[in-house]
């Protein structure tokens, strides 16, 4: 570089102002205390003995018995802390728990996101009667004894429920398996 093109450019810089300083914010974190109390029912929830593991409706009304209510949001974000929780033995059961909550909010549209999870939910939309908006892969029943409302699964589905008698379904991905019958 010229000297002469160095000199103009620190002339250009020198007419500059020295920056103010600006006082350093400090982060806050604020806990949902409904989360973490769900989070808690949840995990007792898991807990459930090993002959009812099989069991849908069982499941289901196990946790009715949380009478938990909760935002569009809070299961949303409920879907995102999921993660911590896939290596206990009855992790794929989790969508009968969303699926309940789901149910029992006041609210109509809800978000899932199953993107982060290695292992898949089944039973989610069990009974439902909203709208729902899955983003990413979800296990087998799907949409099991649902009733009205419709569910987006944005990603595969391992196998839709043979118990449909009202609402819709829609996905983007993958359908592995419907009515029992394996798809090209």
């Amino acid at each position: 570089m010229k000297l002469e093109t160095q000199l103009k450019y620190g002339d250009l810089f020198d007419s500059l102002e020295r920056e103010k300083e600006q006082e350093i914010r400090k982060i806050k974190v604020y806990k949902d205390k409904d989360l973490e109390s769900l989070c808690k029912n949840y995990e007792k929830w898991l807990e459930f003995p090993d002959r009812l593991a099989y069991n849908v409706n069982n499941l289901y009304l196990r946790a009715k018995k949380l009478k938990q209510k909760l935002t569009s949001s809070q299961i949303t974000n409920f879907s995102i802390l999921l993660q911590k929780y896939q290596d206990h033995k009855y992790f794929s059961r989790s969508g009968i728990f969303i699926s309940y909550l789901i149910n029992e909010s006041e609210e109509e549209k809800f978000s899932i996101i199953t993107t982060g999870l290695e292992k898949l939910l089944n039973h989610i939309g069990l009974y439902n009667k909203k709208n729902i908006v899955i983003n990413g892969d979800v296990g087998y029943g799907v949409g099991s004894r649902i009733k009205s409302g419709e569910i987006h699964v944005d990603g595969d589905i391992e196998e839709l429920s043979n118990h449909i008698s009202g609402g819709n379904i829609y996905h983007k991905g993958k359908l592995i398996v419907e009515n029992g019958r394996l798809k090209n």
